[in-house]
């Protein structure tokens, strides 16, 4: 639900509506960056975890002499 006031009475009733439907139009799209971004930050702290579980003495060796 988008919500858009006018406390101040800058904006025209026609401009709120342009900006409800540009909002409505671009909503899809926003949320399908939300999910890109979601899974990046996600795969990213996946990574920087991993890392410095390496880097942790007792893994890290455990880990190296695996191989």
């Amino acid at each position: 639900m988008i919500t858009i006031t006018n406390d101040k009475g800058r904006l025209s009733r026609q401009d709120i509506e342009k900006m409800v439907q540009e909002a409505e139009k671009y909503k899809a799209e926003d949320e399908e960056l939300k999910k890109k971004v979601g899974a990046k930050n996600a795969l990213e702290n996946y990574a920087y975890t991993m890392r410095n579980t390496i880097k942790d003495d007792k893994i890290g060796q455990s880990f190296l002499s695996m191989t």
